[in-house]
């Protein structure tokens, strides 16, 4: 079986997609957390991957669980403490960064109730490039990453089930 995913090309930082023979994929497994504001905005980082859009989350180390990764991940890459409120479920994504052998990532997706901290607007290269709030409406397939692109509506049905 083929599946196609996404390679970055070092020269140029252009995209395309190829396939693989499922094998070679190298599993990541990862978890990343929605957190919305009174004004219904969505906490979103500028991802060090081609400046695109993510939500903030990243690697389960080992013996982590994934909601202990999601209060780390946040807390090291917007300065927020939180916690997990539900899960809300998995998305699998696939690509390669430069001449890496290509990656499945399976990453778990949650809602997140913001504790308190303070913001970090700018971000130091290395995890991200910043954070700051969008409304659902100005994310898409130009500003995006695609598997934060296909949780949103995950999100979107737990706060409808909410009443929120």
């Amino acid at each position: 079986m083929k599946i196609r995913y996404e390679r970055i090309h070092e020269a140029t930082q252009t995209v395309s997609v190829e396939s693989a023979e499922e094998f070679e994929f190298v599993t990541r497994h990862s978890v990343a957390g929605f957190l919305s504001d009174a004004q219904g905005r969505i906490l979103v980082t500028e991802s060090i991957n081609r400046r695109l859009l993510e939500i903030p989350g990243g690697m389960i180390d080992p013996g982590e669980t994934p909601e202990d990764a999601l209060v780390r991940e946040f807390d090291e890459e917007t300065g927020l403490k939180v916690e997990v409120e539900s899960y809300l479920g998995e998305v699998v994504s696939y690509f390669a960064c430069n001449k890496s052998r290509p990656y499945r990532s399976l990453r778990r997706f949650y809602a997140v109730r913001g504790l308190g901290g303070r913001l970090k607007v700018d971000g130091d290269g290395t995890e991200n490039f910043g954070s700051h709030w969008m409304y659902p409406h100005e994310l898409d397939e130009f500003n995006t990453l695609e598997f934060v692109l296909m949780a949103i509506p995950l999100y979107f049905h737990e706060l409808r089930c909410r009443g929120a």
